[in-house]
């Protein structure tokens, strides 16, 4: 198996944390992915902003882990934000998930 190229980085700033996401997030990487998320929930942010605009390939489990967050989120009464990859948008209108992400400004 090929070694996956993936970056989940988390950054804060005030109210609002940054998770940004770059190349390609798969099954090999989840874990990486899921480790930032709670990394950013720690911090008891109002505002979460997701990048995925690098994201270069997303596989059912990535989308899946970025559902989970965004559940996370509306739970928490967390406002969260995303951009996306032309990729990310392709996948998320073909399964009709699009309308579970507000989309960044």
């Amino acid at each position: 198996m090929l070694a996956t190229t993936f970056l989940a980085s988390v950054s804060t700033t005030g109210e609002e944390t940054f998770i940004v996401c770059r190349g390609e997030f798969d099954m090999a990487v989840v874990d990486r992915y899921r480790s930032a998320a709670d990394e950013a929930f720690r911090g008891d942010p109002r505002h979460i902003h997701l990048d995925c605009s690098a994201v270069t390939f997303i596989d059912s489990l990535g989308l899946r882990a970025l559902m989970h967050t965004a559940m996370r989120c509306r739970d928490a009464g967390i406002l969260m934000t995303i951009d996306m990859s032309p990729q990310m948008r392709r996948l998320l209108d073909t399964v009709g998930a699009t309308a579970l992400f507000t989309l960044a400004p």
